[in-house]
């Protein structure tokens, strides 16, 4: 719910992203909620508490943050944009830092598992 909060406060202040970029605008967002299904999956499986805010959340702040604090149209032009490139891309490995400990949990576990591959099957004669 926080992302959408996030999402509608980014358009009605009509961010550079918002209004010029919305697809870069939509892969923030879109990041924000992958990670935090991500959390909300694991916190399921381990039955462990999930909160509701998490560091995702004040990453897909930045922009907004960033946007409102540009003295100028030129500064918020080329700022906003920034961040919003910088924020996807802390999200994405975020993202995929998560998959990869939860992998490395996995493959730790049970070292004889072949988790990237398949090993081949020797025939019996």
């Amino acid at each position: 719910m926080l992302i959408f909060i996030v999402a509608f406060i980014g358009a009605f202040y009509e961010t550079e992203t918002y209004t010029n970029q919305f697809v870069w605008y939509n892969v923030l967002h879109q990041m924000v909620l992958n990670v935090k299904i991500y959390r909300l999956m694991v916190a399921n499986m381990t039955n462990s508490p999930f909160e509701l805010i998490g560091i995702e959340n004040f990453i897909g702040i930045i922009p907004i943050i960033v946007h409102l604090t540009s003295p100028s149209k030129i500064q918020k032009e080329i700022l906003e944009p920034l961040a919003t490139y910088l924020c996807i891309v802390a999200l994405f490995i975020l993202f995929y830092g998560h998959v990869v400990l939860i992998s490395r949990q996995y493959l730790d576990r049970d070292p004889a598992r072949r988790f990237f591959f398949i090993p081949k099957i020797k025939a019996k004669k």
